[in-house]
């Protein structure tokens, strides 16, 4: 059954890692980040003397946006205001006109294989607005694409990374691009906790890539994509407004 997606003001408050630490030079000039977790990402503790003080934001419906779609997994924004969305279970990914929450069909995954928490899972699009990228799960494990975009539809697949280890559980999925323009995206555990220590597996990592998938060379691991290891199932990233980023993950 579709599920209307709605506006929401106020964010609950969760459990966050922020990524950030020593500068070096991106990959363009600017200043990357070298990963390491912050103490300022934690919560304080029930006995803190200022938990008490901690309010929890409440949701609140503001309006409809859109309705009667199939399992969204991500919404992203495009440069004119309208919105990309994909559906996880059928591969679709569709425009959504904001102003009348219309929706149409500009691309779907062909080799979609969308089992458990598997399927077209999250999308970024760059800051041109000229080129999208999408992390889906296929036969032989979860796959990082782009496409190009002309405003109207969406252009043939390239494959930047395959092979991600896929499992029913603890994907990941989420991507984003940053502010040097370079392409993050969080894959999880996929059921296997130990493989997220390993460098030599794709699983529970945070990846930092070129849009044509190749590696920067101030990745922090040498001729590695890895950016940020030991993750379970990381399902949120963003970057705020000093550049720093977040990830939030499941469990």
């Amino acid at each position: 059954m579709g599920r209307p997606l709605k506006q929401l003001i106020g964010w609950p408050v969760g459990i966050g890692l922020l990524l950030t630490g020593c500068s070096s030079t991106g990959e363009d000039g600017s200043a990357s980040p070298t990963p390491t977790a912050s103490s300022d990402a934690a919560s304080p503790s029930a006995g803190s003397p200022s938990a008490s003080k901690t309010k929890l934001a409440t949701p609140k419906v503001v309006g409809q946006v859109a309705k009667d779609l199939q399992a969204p997994w991500s919404v992203v924004p495009l440069l004119d205001g309208e919105a990309l969305i994909s559906e996880r279970d059928s591969g679709r990914i569709l425009l959504l006109k904001t102003a009348t929450g219309k929706t149409r069909e500009v691309g779907r995954i062909a080799s979609l294989e969308a089992t458990g928490e598997g399927g077209l899972m999250g999308l970024a699009v760059n800051a041109a607005g000229s080129t999208v990228f999408a992390m889906y799960t296929a036969a032989d494990g979860n796959r990082v694409v782009r496409m190009s975009w002309d405003g109207s539809s969406l252009g043939d697949e390239n494959v930047l990374l395959a092979g991600i280890p896929r499992a029913t559980y603890h994907d990941g999925g989420r991507l984003v691009v940053g502010p040097d323009g370079l392409l993050f995206a969080a894959t999880g555990d996929a059921g296997q906790a130990d493989n997220a220590q390993d460098l030599g597996s794709l699983s529970g990592k945070i990846l930092r890539m070129k849009a044509n998938g190749g590696v920067p060379r101030d990745n922090p691991f040498d001729d590695s994509l890895v950016y940020s290891l030991g993750h379970r199932n990381v399902q949120g990233l963003a970057f705020d407004d000093d550049g720093r980023l977040w990830a939030s993950e499941f469990g």
